[in-house]
């Protein structure tokens, strides 16, 4: 409703502008031209009027402003003032859009706080459940090994190992907010069936951000691969792969994620990292998380390269290796 509003009022601003032009319209002309130019604006502008959503009280104060200064025409004779008060009607509509674009980047954080919780908390039940159970493994292996029971001893004991190795991936050296995102994509990977593969020469944890930058940095790339793989398995019928390679050379930290993906149009490719509402997923998804990616790298001096060929696509971030105090 209230872009249906502001639409009407751009029409308004429209014609009174062209009562500066030193030639007259036809009133059908005038209307026709009006009307295409404010469905254009309209129709670039939707994904982001679709998301914004200020609350009663401050639509309502953004909306009278934008009311009063569409009035101040009438006490106005035409002249440039007419400029500044269309330029006042564009000002207020920008204040919306960057209000509420900030509004959509708290409520994700918030909800990734929440998020971060629960997946170091899984993480460290699972963690110390299997040191509560260590005991009862051992008595179990034990007995089967008394009665030489061997084939089932080693099948026992490769079935620990794997749930050991699951949780030891994620936890080794890293802090408990990157632990709990680690450990959680990687159930999700498995419980998808997708291979998910960490080759971590340094802990993540060591990227010379604070804890906020690391979870929504990680949390983002990871959920990235993992939607974009379990897509492709989907649509293809076949195996999917995700791979996370993390390592410091020469005073970068380097962190590669390649994983299979399916086709993504040029369109969305040439401006990816670039703005908001740029997404391949199905369902409701807002397309956020790459531009996340791309400004939290951006913010820290860093590089971000990414390519896509043969159904894989592979993301690889550069940072400097500086300690900020």
């Amino acid at each position: 409703m209230n872009a249906f509003i502001v639409a009407i009022l751009g029409i308004w601003h429209l014609y009174q502008l062209t009562k500066l032009l030193p030639w007259q319209m036809s009133p059908s002309i005038l209307v026709i031209f009006c009307i295409l130019i404010i469905m254009a604006m309209y129709l670039k502008c939707r994904p982001i009027y679709n998301r914004i959503s200020l609350g009663t009280f401050m639509e309502g104060t953004l909306l009278g402003m934008q009311l009063v200064v569409a009035l101040l025409y009438f006490p106005i004779q035409p002249s440039f003032a007419y400029l500044g008060l269309f330029a006042l009607f564009i000002g207020v509509e920008m204040v919306r859009i960057h209000i509420g674009e900030l509004g959509i980047l708290l409520e994700r954080q918030q909800k990734g706080m929440d998020e971060e919780r629960l997946q170091v908390n899984e993480t460290f039940r699972v963690v110390r459940s299997q040191r509560h159970d260590f005991l009862k493994h051992v008595s179990a292996l034990q007995f089967m090994i008394e009665q030489d029971q061997m084939a089932a001893a080693k099948e026992y004991m490769n079935e620990l190992v794997d749930g050991f190795e699951e949780t030891n991936l994620s936890i080794k050296g890293e802090k408990g907010v990157v632990a709990g995102i680690l450990h959680q994509m990687f159930r999700k990977g498995k419980q998808k069936k997708i291979q998910t593969t960490y080759h971590l020469d340094v802990p993540l944890s060591s990227l010379p951000f604070n804890d906020q930058d690391l979870v929504a940095l990680i949390g983002n790339v990871l959920a990235n691969a993992v939607e974009a793989a379990e897509a492709y398995q989907e649509e293809k019928r076949g195996a999917a792969q995700v791979t996370v390679q993390f390592y410091k050379r020469s005073g970068l930290y380097i962190l590669t994620c390649s994983n299979h993906c399916q086709p993504i149009p040029n369109s969305i490719l040439d401006t990816m990292y670039e703005r908001y509402g740029q997404t391949t997923k199905r369902g409701e998804h807002e397309g956020m998380g790459t531009k996340i990616i791309a400004d939290i790298v951006k913010r820290h001096h860093g590089h971000l390269d990414f390519n896509y060929k043969n159904e894989e696509f592979v993301l690889k971030i550069k940072i400097p290796a500086i300690v900020r105090r």
